[in-house]
């Protein structure tokens, strides 16, 4: 390689494809020693750019620098290193320029995370444009999966060291955004802290005023050190199970006011609202206006809607406001503060229960198929004389704030997919002390995800007959229930009441044959009886229809043909994973007969 160097050198003619000669000595890219192919293909790149610096364009050094950093990132120190031996400041910008450009331009965004020592490089250049690191560090920012809190603690210095090697005016808009949306959405703590106090600096504080806040003089720091005692607030971390003196329960009575009794919690408004409404409102602060309809259709409805045409638009119109108004699930849990024994915590051994917390934060574990769920705040919860936290709010006197909190949580899914949430939380106490844990997790169940269609009433049977007849892709499904008539009624009631569809459904009738089933059962009852063959069979078979949405856009819609000991249920839906759910669904209908029918023979 040297030689090669030397002939050029003395010929000043350069081949545009030099550079494959590393080709040969492929190993540098994986053994860093000080000797070796390693430090000679480096040592070759240098005297390349300091004896032909104006051809590095031309033999693509900036972009094979750049090849090595994708492939390699272990590659990085090297380069640096070549990058700061240069002795042309012409060279060191174009290298530098081809670097930013690299890294701004990642993909996937959180592999930007793992080239910060690059990142900080750029950022105290104050000739070099500042876009190719704040357009790093916003698409870094912007992709909330992957901002941990070192990466975001890492993402504040080199916003510090950009705020000091730059001037305030070209990188302000840039950087008030990023602090801005790290200080507002970012879930620790520490981090929305350090971010909102750079977001006033930047705001408030000129530059020279910057300067020796972020850089301040050696001799002041000194006696800061020697004049002021630091007093920090111990920082408790609860690592040995969930916090000992809170408890975060589903509040399943609220559900029970709609006439469910599926020992699930979550909730809804009625379409059309009226008293119900106002009550929602008024216990909750939540208008629920995702769950509503607009009020214009009950004034365009009139009469049922019969027409082909009328109902089309109809179903048209439904589609576009679910898309524009995505319906959320509502789960309402109640935070409840039980006294505990003392505690212990690793770095800290026993300590006494806090019995006033202030400031509670409560963040919510994400998941792929839900939007992220916005952090809870609580003011101030604290120790009291109450009543049983499961008992109906109604019942008892001490029942309410400080003791307990009730909390109204919102989930959007992005898919109808049951799943469990973590909680962790963060808190103060009354000595200033701050405390890191978590709370028991909770599970959104199939039935959480159960919706009123978003119609008028009157609307749900033609609505019901139309998607039975006209959904783009249907998904079927049957299930038989050995239950008697008026058990198969009351589930029908605690368990889809508000789903029912309240009017006549005209759809194809049940093919099932159920004056056979009636035959045999009368048969096998009568020890086989041959003269019950000329009697005449009577069989009475009720219909009952029930429509569900399920969010964000999808429906499930059952058929029960009910006779007297036995029911056909016939569901079609558009999404066919929800089918899988329905066998343990059904199965705890089995257990609720059982338990009905042992309180009817008493």
């Amino acid at each position: 390689l040297q030689a090669l160097l030397y002939c050029f050198k003395l010929s000043q003619i350069l081949p545009s494809n030099l550079l494959i000669v590393l080709e040969s000595l492929s190993e540098f890219k994986y053994c860093q020693r000080p000797v070796g192919a390693h430090a000679v293909v480096f040592r070759f790149l240098l005297r390349v750019l300091i004896d032909f610096p104006s051809e590095m364009d031309r033999l693509e050094v900036p972009q094979e620098l750049c090849d090595m950093l994708r492939s390699r990132l272990c590659l990085l120190p090297s380069v640096l290193a070549l990058n700061q031996r240069v002795n042309s400041q012409a060279v060191q910008y174009k290298l530098l320029h081809s670097l930013g450009h690299f890294v701004s331009h990642l993909e996937p965004p959180s592999r930007i995370q793992r080239y910060f020592g690059l990142l900080v490089i750029l950022s105290e250049m104050p000739w070099l444009d500042p876009s190719y690191v704040l357009t790093a560090l916003r698409r870094l920012v912007f992709c909330p999966s992957c901002l941990t809190w070192e990466a975001g603690m890492r993402v504040l210095i080199t916003c510090r060291r950009m705020i000091l090697s730059h001037p305030q005016a070209v990188i302000y808009q840039p950087m008030l955004r990023l602090l801005q949306h790290l200080a507002t959405y970012q879930s620790d703590v520490d981090l929305r802290d350090r971010a909102l106090l750079y977001l006033r600096l930047l705001s408030h504080s000129g530059p020279a005023a910057l300067g020796s806040l972020f850089n301040p003089h050696p001799g002041n720091m000194q006696r800061m050190t020697q004049m002021l005692s630091p007093v920090l607030p111990l920082t408790v971390r609860l690592k040995n199970g969930p916090v000992p003196f809170l408890r975060l329960m589903k509040a399943p009575q609220e559900r029970k006011r709609l006439g469910l009794q599926d020992r699930q919690t979550a909730v809804f408004v009625l379409p059309g609202g009226g008293a119900d409404l106002s009550d929602w409102q008024e216990r909750w602060g939540d208008p629920g206006i995702d769950h509503q309809f607009p009020k214009q259709w009950l004034d365009e409805i009139g009469d049922p809607v019969k027409t082909e045409t009328g109902l089309s638009a109809l179903l048209e119109d439904y589609k576009k406001l679910l898309e524009e108004s995505p319906s959320s699930i509502r789960l309402p849990f109640i935070l409840h503060y039980e006294p505990a024994a003392d505690m212990s915590s690793e770095e800290n051994g026993l300590l006494e229960c806090p019995r006033q917390l202030f400031s509670l934060e409560l963040t919510f574990s994400s998941s792929e198929h839900y939007l992220a769920i916005e952090p809870i705040r609580i003011p101030f919860i604290a120790a009291g004389q109450i009543d049983r936290p499961d008992q109906d709010e109604d019942e008892g006197t001490g029942h309410g704030f400080p003791c307990l909190n009730k909390l109204l949580l919102r989930l959007r899914p992005r898919s109808p997919v049951p799943t469990s949430f973590g909680v962790n939380i963060a808190f103060n106490d009354s000595l200033s002390q701050m405390y890191l844990g978590h709370l028991e997790a909770f599970d959104v169940a199939f039935q959480d995800l159960f919706l009123p269609v978003r119609l008028p009433l009157v609307l749900w049977a033609p609505i019901f007959e139309s998607l039975w007849q006209s959904l783009a892709d249907p998904c079927w499904s049957v299930k038989v229930l050995d239950l008697e008539r008026n058990i198969v009624k009351e589930l029908i009631q605690t368990q889809l009441g508000p789903f029912v569809v309240p009017s006549k459904v005209q759809v194809e009738e049940e093919d099932f044959d159920f004056e056979q089933e009636e035959y045999f059962d009368r048969w096998n009852a009568a020890d086989g009886d041959l003269h019950l063959e000329d009697e005449d069979v009577v069989v009475n078979v009720d219909m009952i229809f029930a429509i569900l949405f399920v969010p964000p856009s999808y429906h499930l819609l059952m058929r029960f043909a009910i006779s007297s000991r036995s029911t056909i249920v016939r569901i079609l839906t558009d999404r066919f994973q929800l089918l899988s759910y329905l066998d343990s669904f059904f199965q705890s209908w089995s257990r609720d007969a059982a338990t009905l029918a042992e309180k009817n023979q008493e």
